[in-house]
């Protein structure tokens, strides 16, 4: 007979294959795989994020630019949609751009404009108007 503690561990280890079973099959048929990122927009993203911090450093002290994840559009126009995350760690702060970028056609050089900013308090989670 089993008692408490064998049935307990018995149990757990067989949900823990019948979840791992579940998970093999679903990454075999593609079902929740993370699609692979596309290189212009990760291209554009990384660009985005060098000129915004360079130029955001010298306007806002101690923010820092961490994240910038770039979707282009698919109608072919050299544009893309942007959101950059960012920090100010004296202030408390955390925030999102979302930002239009543009590609010059003849230099290959991106423009860019935020369309939206988003910011909130890093330690409550409060939003407030930036």
């Amino acid at each position: 007979m089993l008692t408490g503690a064998r049935l307990r561990s018995r149990t757990a280890r067989a949900c823990a294959a019948t979840t791992l079973a579940t998970l093999a099959t679903a990454t075999a048929a593609g079902i929740g795989a993370a699609a692979p990122p596309d290189p212009v927009g990760v291209a554009i993203a990384r660009t985005l994020k060098t000129q915004m911090q360079s130029m955001l450093r010298k306007r806002v002290p101690g923010l820092v630019v961490t994240k910038v994840v770039c979707h282009p559009n698919v109608d072919g126009l050299p544009k893309a949609t942007c959101t950059a995350r960012f920090k100010v760690e004296k202030a408390f702060t955390d925030g999102v751009y979302t930002v239009l970028v543009t590609e010059s056609t003849t230099s290959r050089r991106i423009t860019w404009t935020t369309t939206s900013l988003r910011c909130s308090d890093s330690r409550t989670g409060e939003t407030f108007n930036c």
